[in-house]
């Protein structure tokens, strides 16, 4: 299948405003699994063929995501050029999820090679042709949006421990690139709050204007509030293209109508119905031999207690879990898994980027995007595999008073349609509930000394990232290794030591530490394979007791820790002993 009536309609939008008014700033809204992350490559060719950019950067807010998307469809484009050994790598790790023939078209009419494209994160992609580019110096590059603020906003992510910061060269390729928000609706998740994140979007999208970079946002879920905001604060350049009727166009909306699309949901008979906690584990048990069962939870404590149960009414290879207390290793397994198992159990770690069709949904339903999000993964596939029926069974013990009482209201709701059709109530009443975040005031003040001065020196930049424990756009994040002895660190191969760790917030291992987990702190160089524990050290002695205490005035000694170390070429890790973590399913917090 090609691109969908509406990704065709936008990309047309797009290249005509290019042409007739400039640079603008252009949201894309449709259900999820509708194939906006895979437009990006479409909305990049146009600018290239109208040299207006030379790349592209493709922003998404997970490490997961930017794993799957370039590996599995960017280089996965590429397949049939690429040795055997990466061509292996590439289908173990994706499986089903590899670039279809139309999308590595497009990749490919772009005039792009797998030398073209690359990634940016905080972790390694481990395949031997993978291209990590954190000074954004490739056409293509998905990148996590924290690289992406960091490089912007004057801190070089290469040189964050660098006595030295010469921002000016990253932060130069955004200005020559299209951007691409990808899952944007992460930018608005935190409600009514204070948010770094959306305080990050809105001076993004201020300097990006100035310097006439194209703006692309694609969402399923933004409400229609944040839509206003964007309109006041962009006026005439702004362009919505959604998913409608096609009743509507006016200066700023346009909506699309895909008829295909819309006779293929609507057409399925869709059940909604808020059950019990004790009803969960019945519906696993009467269908979990039958149907392909997704299990959304709002806490990883509450997706390894169903998951236990679902393993202990099914074979343990029919039952899948995901969250973000697993270590890499045990992701990577269970995402094996997923593709024969026949229930998944998962936080939101599966909301965006598995692309995995389910027959139910069982959800918590405290977050209104999440429940959206996950609603998506339901019948996702109807060209390749029509549904008849779809079930969403929201459990009210976790579930939030505006999600039961619109449930309650609408009996009937298509949930991959965001308007009323058919009979049906779509999702977008149910989205236009949530408030979008405030600007945090702390941090907006911050950005705008590393933004409106001529030139910021590097003990500026320095003293920004220590006051905020290394951290601008989330909480700090650490290094975790899970291991039965310390001992065994020194002598593991360092794909081992990879496969064991994963990373956390210091809050969490604030957590660990309470529970006396948390065995000691060391100082790694894999290169040199050299290991210290550093917990004994006087300088250090306390720092873990010191995040135990309070994380958020620890994280200002971790980072001045981990700056120490990182001159010396050295990382840091929290070793937590595996007494505390349960194999296949995660910590036990």
């Amino acid at each position: 299948m090609g691109m969908r009536r509406v990704i065709e309609e936008a990309v047309s939008i797009f290249k005509e405003t290019l042409q007739q008014r400039g640079m603008p700033v252009f949201v894309l809204s449709a259900p999820t699994g509708y194939g906006k992350t895979v437009a990006g490559p479409a909305f990049y060719k146009v600018c290239y063929e109208e040299g207006v950019c030379n790349r592209i950067l493709h922003v998404l807010p997970l490490r997961s995501i930017v794993r799957d998307f370039y590996l599995c469809k960017l280089l996965g484009s590429f397949i049939n050029s690429l040795d055997q050994q990466t061509v292996k790598s590439i289908a173990e790790s994706c499986g089903d999820s590899t670039a279809s023939h139309e999308f590595a078209e497009i990749v490919k009419s772009a005039k792009l090679s797998a030398s073209d494209v690359a990634y940016q994160m905080g972790e390694e992609i481990e395949c031997e042709v993978a291209r990590k580019r954190p000074l954004f110096d490739a056409r293509y590059v998905v990148t996590t949006a924290d690289s992406f603020f960091y490089n912007l906003f004057r801190i070089p992510v290469t040189e964050i421990f660098s006595p030295r910061k010469h921002y000016a060269i990253p932060r130069l390729r955004v200005y020559t690139s299209i951007t691409y928000f990808d899952e944007a609706h992460m930018i608005v998740e935190e409600e009514g709050e204070e948010s770094k994140m959306y305080t990050l979007f809105l001076h993004a999208l201020d300097i990006l204007r100035a310097m006439k970079v194209p703006i692309i946002l694609a969402s399923a879920t933004l409400p229609t509030k944040f839509i206003e905001e964007l309109a006041q604060r962009v006026g005439e350049d702004l362009r919505v293209v959604m998913l409608g009727t096609g009743s509507e166009r006016s200066n700023i909306k346009i909506s699309v109508e895909d008829k295909e699309f819309i006779k293929g949901v609507v057409n399925i008979n869709w059940n909604t119905a808020a059950i019990s906690e004790n009803e969960v584990i019945n519906i696993i048990r009467n269908y979990g031999s039958s149907h392909k069962i997704f299990v959304g939870c709002d806490t990883v404590k509450k997706a390894i207690e169903r998951f236990r149960k679902a393993v202990s009414i099914l074979d343990s290879g029919r039952v899948a879990i995901l969250n973000g207390l697993m270590t890499r290793g045990d992701r990577a397994r269970n995402l094996m898994k997923l593709r024969k198992a026949q229930v998944l159990v998962s936080t939101s770690v599966a909301e965006a980027g598995i692309d995995v069709s389910f027959d139910i949904l069982i959800s918590d339903a405290m977050r209104i995007p999440s429940l959206i999000q996950r609603a998506g993964r339901v019948c996702r596939h109807i060209d390749e595999h029509p549904c008849e029926k779809a079930e969403v069974y929201i459990v009210k013990e976790f579930a939030s008073k505006d999600v039961l009482s619109f449930i309650g209201k609408y009996k009937k709701v298509c949930w991959r349609l965001p308007f009323d059709h058919g009979g049906y109530v779509g999702y977008q009443r149910l989205i236009d509930m949530w408030s979008p975040p405030k600007v945090d005031k702390e941090l907006n003040t911050v950005l705008r000394h590393l933004i409106y001065s001529l030139y910021v020196s590097a003990e500026l930049i320095d003293s920004v990232l220590s006051s905020a424990g290394g951290a601008l756009t989330r909480a700090t994040l650490a290094e975790v290794i899970v291991t039965d002895d310390i001992s065994d660190i020194k002598s593991a191969p360092a794909e081992k030591l990879y496969e064991n760790g994963l990373t956390l917030d210091l809050e969490r291992i604030a957590v660990l530490y309470k529970e006396k987990c948390v065995d000691t702190i060391v100082a790694y160089s894999i290169d040199e394979m050299v290991f210290e524990d550093i917990s004994r050290d006087s300088e250090y002695r306390h720092l873990v007791e010191r995040i135990g205490r309070d994380p958020e005035a620890g994280a200002i000694h971790y980072f001045r820790l981990v700056k120490d170390l990182a001159k010396k070429g050295m990382h840091v890790a929290f070793v937590v002993n595996s007494k505390c973590y349960s194999p296949g399913e995660g910590l036990k917090l």
